[in-house]
């Protein structure tokens, strides 16, 4: 089985500048319902990317079961 931490590690600090730049940079030069619109999703993307970003943390990594010595 492969080892997918890498993948969740650096999908969650993706997911963590993606959401940061719509709240931030796109929401601040519009205006109207679309930067609320990029405002809530940014941030709602961002707080996805943190709760993976805990997940991975507090997950431990399972080494693989083929390389462990039993004996």
């Amino acid at each position: 089985m492969r080892d997918t931490y890498p993948v969740r590690l650096f999908g969650s600090l993706g997911l963590i500048i993606v959401g940061a730049a719509l709240a931030s940079i796109l929401a601040a030069n519009l205006t109207g319902v679309a930067s609320k619109v990029l405002l809530v999703s940014g941030l709602v993307i961002a707080g996805l990317g943190v709760a993976l970003l805990i997940f991975t943390m507090i997950r431990p990594r399972h080494p693989d079961p083929d390389s462990v010595d039993h004996g």
